[in-house]
């Protein structure tokens, strides 16, 4: 959906989005379709099994998609964005601030919707996931959500 938010195909790339759900693809398909908006591929998956072989990409993003999964997956997701990463490749991931004081709320509106925020630890454990995997250029940590700008190692 992040072609959509972000317009993401501004950007001098190509463009693929996977997402688990058919119909957010079938949506995405629907809507390059009719701005003509050129995309290197949408695929219906699960983001811890990508259809992509090692290093295809130079960059990559997971936005809004971990807080809705347990750690485990959170951790299969990281390897896996690592797999299809060039050797100091850059990754965007973003994960809930649960010190922003929006955090309870966010949580509520999620649970309300049938999304709970499953992904809820403290960003030390979740940097740990990236340990000989990725190095961690920055962070935002201003907005409810945290960005992580790494690089693959």
């Amino acid at each position: 959906m992040n072609i959509i938010n972000h317009r993401l195909h501004e950007w001098p790339s190509a463009y693929f989005g996977v997402d688990v759900s058919a119909e957010n693809i079938g949506l995405l398909k629907r809507h390059v379709t009719a701005r003509n908006i050129a995309v290197g591929g949408l695929h219906v998956g699960r983001i811890d099994r990508l259809p992509f072989s090692d290093g295809y990409f130079r960059i990559a993003a997971c936005v809004g998609v971990l807080e809705y999964y347990p750690m485990e997956y959170a951790r299969a997701v990281i390897r896996e964005a690592r797999r299809v990463l060039e050797r100091r490749g850059g990754f965007y991931v973003d994960m809930p601030n649960q010190d922003h004081p929006g955090f309870p709320a966010m949580c509520l509106v999620e649970e309300h919707m049938n999304r709970p925020i499953l992904l809820r630890c403290p960003r030390a454990d979740f940097e740990k996931l990236l340990a000989g995997l990725f190095t961690l250029e920055g962070i935002d940590a201003t907005r409810i959500m945290t960005g992580f700008f790494l690089r693959a190692v």
